[in-house]
């Protein structure tokens, strides 16, 4: 693939979108809602999806860590999300989505076992990390950045 620049990363990255494909964007979090009437699991993640969604520049699979335990792949307001429940499932469950929907940049959620897959993931199918720290995890509290 040929690597294209682009504004929001410094540099170049191996993504090249089209205007007729948007940017897939694998999100890798350690939770994620049971379902679309779960409003109180992560609700500024629903909200940031939601708008991504409706801008369209975008397009997010999710992958789930660990919460809700493992289920079956589904669909939250149109997005493919998968919970696998656990690290070693999340990363072959994220091979397989790569496999069926090439994936351009995978985006981990705290820096958690989610970064650790992610990183994993990266590796495996050679495309751009990035990485948010969302709370505890940037000041070293939640034991992963030890």
């Amino acid at each position: 693939m040929d690597p294209v620049e682009h504004p929001w990363l410094p540099g170049t990255c191996p993504v090249s979108p089209s205007a007729d494909r948007p940017l897939h964007v694998l999100l890798v979090t350690p939770g994620f809602p049971v379902d679309e009437n779960d409003s109180t699991c992560l609700p500024y993640v629903q909200l940031w999806l939601r708008a991504a969604a409706d801008r369209g520049s975008t397009r997010h699979s999710v992958l789930a860590v660990r919460h809700p335990k493992r289920r079956p792949p589904r669909r939250w307001h149109g997005l493919p999300v998968v919970a696998p429940g656990g690290p070693v499932r999340a990363l072959l469950e994220a091979i397989r989505l790569h496999r069926q929907d090439p994936v351009d940049v995978v985006h981990a959620l705290w820096l958690t076992d989610a970064a650790v897959v992610a990183s994993a993931v990266t590796g495996l199918i050679r495309r751009p990390l990035v990485l948010s720290a969302m709370g505890l995890d940037a000041d070293g509290g939640s034991g992963w950045t030890r």
